[in-house]
């Protein structure tokens, strides 16, 4: 596509894994399991966009890297860096993997949970990653063959064992229901990996 200066290769060697000359998008990347994401993309050969609060890690990420990342620290509730990323994306003029990894859980009986406690996990859990989908909906519907990852839990499907029925909620869809994120009439292969909650607050 016009502007991005990258071309999709070739797989070298047969090898069907490599991402050389794709561009990917990844959430809540500074630590844990998005930070594995950014790696492992970004060893696979794609030009990694790595997203999350923490401008240290992230930074820290991006040496760690050398080239074909960009680091971009924000918060993904914030609908003003969402659409920054998908400027960013637009000015590359390509996505074609997008893994909503960022999440948070709640903690304690939801008697006892505040309503803005509750709102905070809904909107990192679910409407950043729905927004997320909406926003890289032009680019995943024009690349060749995209990949959206929404991040799910084995909590979505089962009772967990503390009570944050929060975050049970905003996993299920994601748990449940691995086709449904795509934007309609997409080529895209959505999936949903499945992981405990591995922290309160999103990385």
């Amino acid at each position: 596509m016009g502007g991005t200066g990258l071309t999709p290769s070739s797989p070298a060697d047969g090898d069907l894994w490599r991402l050389d000359g794709r561009v990917a998008l990844v959430t809540g990347a500074s630590a844990r399991l998005g930070a594995r994401f950014a790696r492992v993309l970004h060893q696979a050969g794609a030009h990694v966009l790595a997203t999350a609060r923490r401008a240290d890690l992230l930074d820290e990420l991006a040496r760690e890297c050398g080239e074909r990342i960009e680091v971009m620290p924000g918060d993904i509730t914030d609908a003003s860096h969402r659409q920054a990323l998908a400027g960013r994306l637009a000015s590359r003029g390509r996505l074609d993997v997008l893994v909503n990894n960022a999440g948070i859980c709640d903690d304690g009986p939801i008697e006892e949970q505040s309503l803005e406690e509750l709102r905070q996990v809904i909107e990192v859990n679910l409407i950043s990653v729905l927004d997320m989908c909406r926003l890289s909906a032009p680019l995943l519907l024009a690349a060749p063959a995209a990949s959206v990852i929404n991040v799910a839990s084995m909590y979505g499907i089962v009772a967990s064992r503390a009570p944050m029925a929060a975050y049970n909620a905003t996993k299920a869809p994601w748990s449940t229901s691995p086709g449904s994120s795509p934007p309609s009439g997409a080529s895209a292969a959505c999936g949903s990996t499945r992981w405990p909650p591995a922290t309160s607050r999103p990385s």
